[in-house]
């Protein structure tokens, strides 16, 4: 890459940056949506925090927790 002047060749460095993080960004989503995928009825359902979780309930901050989206199918809804 030969890129004069050198401003030039930074910022075409920057955009490259800029659209390969956006592009991680889209597969690292698809990645966890991929991750709440159940074929056989079965989901796994993973908490963290859950000492915090409860204190928040107890103390009625925060009374439920809202699971994350997933299918239940190959080929059914969200």
């Amino acid at each position: 890459m030969n890129c004069e002047p050198t401003n030039a060749c930074i910022q075409k460095m920057k955009s490259d940056q800029d659209e390969c993080e956006k592009k991680l960004q889209q597969i690292t989503q698809l990645l966890e949506d991929l991750h709440y995928i159940s074929y056989d009825g079965t989901l796994i359902w993973k908490t963290t925090n859950i000492d915090q979780k409860f204190a928040e309930a107890q103390s009625g901050k925060q009374t439920s927790i809202e699971p994350p989206v997933f299918y239940s199918s190959p080929y059914d809804y969200k």
